[in-house]
């Protein structure tokens, strides 16, 4: 991975997964409003207000140390299969909130420690009308390039600063998907 330009670099060439790689692979809408996403503004009471607003209830349990939604307080409280007939709107859009947020933390946007998911997301899934209309493809691909680029960085002893995270799954159907010699039989 060369940082500088973002690409792999091969005997063959450069390669670099794409924005239609992101929509043709994973199925994730590149096109529409950005994500503008900075965590930083967000203090832990403005986390707590967004929680709350959002999904309804918070816990001693549902923040990491570095203030991310867990992963296991999102499947505990919420189970989709909770839902019925007789579950309020508000109530099913709160679990599908939840999910969607399962699925972005896990799939997408994978930190390396595995166990939770950024606050700031759940922001852009206030309404599911305007939701819809975000370009979360660009949004992943961005993540995945910059976790490949810190990834890439090697420190003093010779030592990578982090592991490569982001759409892992994505990336590996993208390997998968333009060099034959690593594809399973």
């Amino acid at each position: 991975w060369r940082p500088e330009t973002s690409t792999f670099h091969f005997p063959i060439g450069e390669l670099t997964m794409t924005l239609q790689d992101i929509e043709v692979l994973g199925g994730v809408k590149v096109d529409g409003n950005a994500l503008v996403s900075d965590e930083s503004g967000f203090t832990t009471t403005a986390k707590h207000a967004l929680v709350t607003d959002l999904l309804g209830i918070v816990t001693r349990d549902t923040f990491t140390d570095d203030g991310m939604i867990k992963f296991s307080w999102l499947c505990y409280t919420f189970n989709p299969q909770s839902v019925n007939k007789f579950s309020s709107v508000d109530y099913i859009m709160r679990v599908t909130r939840a999910c969607m947020l399962l699925i972005i933390g896990s799939q997408y946007l994978q930190d390396d420690k595995g166990v939770g998911v950024p606050v700031h997301y759940l922001a852009y899934m206030r309404d599911f009308d305007i939701c819809g209309q975000y370009s979360w493809g660009s949004a992943i691909l961005g993540y995945t390039y910059r976790s490949l680029t810190k990834a890439a960085l090697i420190d003093k002893r010779g030592k990578s600063k982090r592991g490569v995270t982001g759409a892992l799954q994505l990336l590996q159907y993208w390997a998968w998907s333009r060099f034959r010699f690593i594809r399973p039989e």
